[in-house]
């Protein structure tokens, strides 16, 4: 999937979640549920190359789903 389109459905996501202290988990969530690990991955792979253009939430999201599908 091209991860442009990833990337802006992560934030669609993001932005449509109620703003709370726990937004990452939710946002996690969701992406555990709905997506798949190739998904979750390549946007890993993507934010991870460019931290800066992206919120705290999405990066502690992205970088706990990171750790899961790790162990």
């Amino acid at each position: 999937m091209d991860v442009n389109k990833l990337v802006y459905m992560a934030l669609q996501i993001e932005k449509n979640l109620p703003a709370h202290e726990n937004l990452h988990t939710k946002l996690a969530a969701h992406l555990e549920s709905f997506w798949t690990p190739a998904m979750r991955a390549q946007l890993y792979g993507y934010v991870n190359d460019h931290r800066d253009d992206f919120s705290e939430q999405v990066l502690r999201a992205v970088d706990d789903l990171h750790a899961q599908a790790k162990a």
